[in-house]
């Protein structure tokens, strides 16, 4: 997960895998206010205080409760397939960042991808003219996860 960190008019960009970090902090009353990263559209959080007796670290988290987005780029929604058929897309999250992309067929595991873009094969069965719902559900490292599903 990545932030800013200001205190004193001085901003610090930060970066962690699970939310929790590490700030120096001179002594006496120092202000801080916590911002998401550049590009990540809501906002900066309340001021608040934290008053230290000499120069020391001081340790917080921050929590990330924003879903991430997910596209299927292939096949296209309401395409016909046949064959071995690769199913790909993006994901991105400004949070934690993507952990894995699941894609499902009829709501049946397929597959998980730990690369960004994500793609799969699927061996599409004979049945004539069935129609298939193809679910991609991103999930980032803070476990929040987000599907897109598409109809071949």
């Amino acid at each position: 997960m990545g932030g800013r960190v200001i205190t004193g008019g001085t901003t610090t960009t930060t970066t962690s895998t699970d939310g929790k970090y590490t700030l120096m902090l001179p002594s006496g009353t120092n202000q801080i206010t916590l911002a998401p990263p550049v590009g990540y559209n809501i906002g900066t959080l309340n001021p608040f205080q934290v008053t230290v007796p000499t120069s020391t670290a001081v340790n917080f988290g921050l929590i990330d409760n924003i879903s991430p987005q997910v596209t299927i780029t292939s096949p296209s929604d309401n395409s016909i397939v046949s064959g071995t058929v690769n199913i790909a897309g993006e994901a991105q999250d400004l949070g934690s960042g993507i952990n894995r992309v699941v894609i499902q067929i009829n709501g049946s595991y397929l597959c998980t991808s730990y690369q960004l873009p994500f793609s799969c094969q699927w061996l599409v069965p004979t049945a004539p003219a069935v129609t298939y719902t193809l679910t991609a559900w991103a999930i980032d490292h803070a476990g929040n996860k987000k599907p897109v599903s598409i109809k071949v």
